[in-house]
């Protein structure tokens, strides 16, 4: 009995939503010369613009803040501090912020889209989305609200949205490696394999360090078109790029298991590992291909650590079961089979 394993590539990478960055708004007239207070919360707010440019969030929120205090109807202060709060990973403030600029300037379309690439980031796709729209309403021309509109449809699941968006992203910025990426993650959801490779062919010629691009493209090659030397040179690439990358060095790993190419196989699962500990899958390939090798006691150890990572899974225990059969250990061998079928597995 040969050992049964996991040996499937990992799902698509997530796509990459982009940053939303606060543009400097400098040189705003506030009124008539000589008014002090609007005067003094210029002063404030460019104090503010300074600070964000240099990194000193905490400051920049202070300035915008006096500004605020000095100016109570700023559309732009409010606008900035946002964008300040949202750097700092505090959303909440953010849409408030975000929220008090559009009620005092309806037509501040980037305050919608900022605050609906909030809302994503909360999870809230439907108010995210009316934003999005509503910032395309107001700014037609706006790449970046057709993208990040794509990216929460596709958050929701809707890919045809999703791409319907990301097509009009890419009409208007044809230079967008973000969105022919996300595109391409998209038809990949939907199963469209020659769209997708397409897209993210497209995002390595525009970004040639775009690591998630050649993984994904790595994925498809590997798992839909069984080209397993391109998917090889896909997952090189992105290890390249990014080499904490531990699913493309287990998928790596896989696709030279497919191959026959077991030592290599193995050096690449152990890559996986030791970049994620917790890798129950690279643990449990690792096995496999020990035991291909003969290596029973190291293919046993393996198993018994996807045992103890899937305690509730009996495919460990059966596999364990079968290196404990191969090795004449048949009581063991027994055990592990009895646990995995109380577990719910039974081999096909």
């Amino acid at each position: 009995m040969g050992s049964l394993r996991r040996k499937t590539f990992t799902k698509p990478a997530p796509t990459r939503p982009m940053r939303f960055v606060s543009i400097a708004i400098l040189g705003l007239l506030l009124g008539a010369a000589g008014c002090g207070n609007e005067n003094a919360a210029q002063r404030a707010f460019e104090r503010g613009v300074a600070h964000a440019g240099l990194g000193d969030t905490d400051k920049a929120i202070a300035d915008y803040t006096e500004a605020i205090r000095l100016k109570p109807d700023f559309a732009d202060a409010y606008y900035n501090r946002g964008v300040a709060y949202g750097s700092k990973g505090d959303t909440d403030r953010a849409i408030g912020d975000y929220t008090d600029a559009i009620r005092l300037d309806p037509q501040l379309a980037r305050a919608y889209m900022n605050r609906g690439n909030a809302h994503s980031r909360m999870g809230q796709f439907d108010k995210a989305i009316a934003d999005l729209t509503e910032a395309i309403r107001l700014d037609p021309k706006s790449a970046l609200a057709y993208y990040n509109r794509g990216v929460a449809y596709g958050s929701k699941g809707d890919s045809d949205k999703a791409i319907a968006d990301y097509t009009e992203a890419i009409r208007l910025d044809p230079n967008s490696a973000n969105a022919h990426h996300n595109r391409g993650v998209a038809n990949h959801g939907k199963g469209d394999t020659d769209k997708a490779i397409a897209d993210y062919t497209e995002a390595i010629r525009l970004d040639p360090d775009y690591a998630l691009a050649y993984y994904n493209r790595g994925l498809l090659y590997a798992r839909d078109k069984g080209e397993l030397d391109k998917a090889i040179a896909d997952f090189t690439d992105a290890i390249r790029l990014n080499p904490k990358n531990a699913e493309a060095c287990y998928d790596r790993g896989l696709a030279y298991d497919r191959k026959g190419e077991l030592d290599r196989a193995i050096a690449d699962y152990s890559a996986a590992i030791r970049l994620n500990p917790e890798y129950a899958e690279g643990y449990a390939n690792r096995a496999g291909a020990y035991c291909d090798k003969g290596e029973l006691d190291k293919a046993i150890a393996d198993h018994t650590e996807a045992i103890r990572l899937l305690p509730n899974n009996g495919l460990p225990y059966y596999n364990r079961g079968l290196a404990y059969d191969k090795k004449g250990e048949k009581a063991k061998a027994e055990a592990d089979f009895a646990k995995a079928k109380e577990l719910g597995y039974e081999p096909e």
